[in-house]
């Protein structure tokens, strides 16, 4: 799946991240945020009992666990 690179033709994930750290940068420039902060995120997909993170670079799929 792959989107547009201009803003109306992207999909909800890239609009979210881009939203955030713009929200990041008027933080920093208003002084509410130091250099020093930090974010972190993941973007789950769950599909067939696994659990992958879509933002990991590494592709790990884990397997979900039941009970029962």
């Amino acid at each position: 799946m792959s989107g547009s690179t201009e803003e109306t033709g992207q999909g909800i994930i890239p609009r979210a991240v881009q939203l955030i750290f713009d929200t990041l940068d008027k933080y920093k420039k208003d002084g509410v945020l130091t250099q020093d902060t930090k974010v972190s995120m993941s973007c789950i997909e769950l599909h067939c009992d696994l659990l992958q993170d879509l933002l990991d670079i590494n592709n790990k799929c884990t397997q979900m666990m039941t009970n029962g």
